[in-house]
């Protein structure tokens, strides 16, 4: 039997974090939720947007495709994890309005289900609207335990030689 988290324990950590912040913070979001994610995606905006204020603002700031970006494991595909690296660190990827546009958008024209979906950031004025810097904390939440190891080795461990960590100072 395998272990999974579940999206109210992610509900609860974004709302201690409104405690205990007094900054704005982006939600980088890999959809993971093959088939309905692009339904998945409307509730949870709105739970943001719920729980946003003056001193606290979540958003989804990026996505794509579990299978595409990120969230590998095993050690079987650093191009993938280099990815979602570039896609939350840099910003890089096809830029959309909010979540609610993108995956729709991009599930119609790459013909893929929700887990192949390419990357995707959300922009303002040309920019995106978060990206993981220097000095960012970052807590990763996964429903799987095993999907979130190489992503995690890449912003922790000191001496890296999977793919080049630009943006970060490590």
């Amino acid at each position: 039997m395998a272990c999974h988290s579940h999206i109210d324990h992610l509900k609860a950590m974004v709302v201690q974090a409104g405690g205990r912040s007094d900054r704005l913070i982006h939600a980088p979001l890999m959809v993971a939720m093959c088939r309905a994610g692009a339904l998945d995606v409307v509730p949870h905006k709105a739970f943001l947007a719920e729980i946003s204020g003056a001193d606290f603002d979540v958003r989804i700031a990026s996505g794509g495709g579990r299978h595409n970006i990120t969230m590998d494991r095993y050690d079987a595909n650093w191009s993938m994890v280099e990815r979602g690296w570039k896609t939350h660190v840099l910003g890089e990827g096809q830029q959309f309005a909010n979540a609610t546009a993108a995956v729709p958008d991009l599930a119609t024209r790459s013909g893929t289900i929700d887990q192949d979906l390419p990357p995707f950031i959300i922009g303002e004025n040309g920019k995106p609207v978060g990206t993981i810097e220097d000095g960012d904390s970052v807590v990763f939440f996964n429903f799987r335990g095993d999907q979130h190891i190489e992503i995690s080795r890449a912003f922790e461990e000191a001496v890296f030689d999977k793919f080049d960590r630009v943006g970060c100072r490590k």
